[in-house]
């Protein structure tokens, strides 16, 4: 059995962007996938480029927006899947990577 280690751990609070906006918020689950080494294309600045994988994905579920129902007691939360060079501990070091 492989051992693998992830960035941030359960509870850890990180920033994520989505819908052009900065989230803060913490980690709630973390999903590991492990299949064949592969290639993989990336697009980077708008060229594409072919990179060499291990074929480990690592995804962190985290809370992206919460919500009171009006008339509701309940609260409406939304979850989704962030890949871990998607996930930063550092608002300014995520501002870094979309400029």
């Amino acid at each position: 059995m492989k051992t693998f280690e992830s960035k941030y751990d359960i509870e850890q609070e990180v920033y994520v962007l989505t819908n052009k906006k900065i989230y803060k918020t913490s980690i709630e689950n973390i999903k590991i996938t492990h299949v064949k080494p592969h290639k993989l294309l990336k697009f980077v600045n708008k060229e594409a480029v072919l990179t060499d994988t291990d074929g480990i994905t690592i995804e962190y579920l985290v809370e992206i927006y919460r919500e009171q129902q009006p008339g509701c007691k309940g609260v409406s939360i939304n979850y989704d899947w962030y890949k871990e060079e998607d996930v930063f501990l550092d608002k300014e070091e995520l501002i870094r990577k979309i400029k």
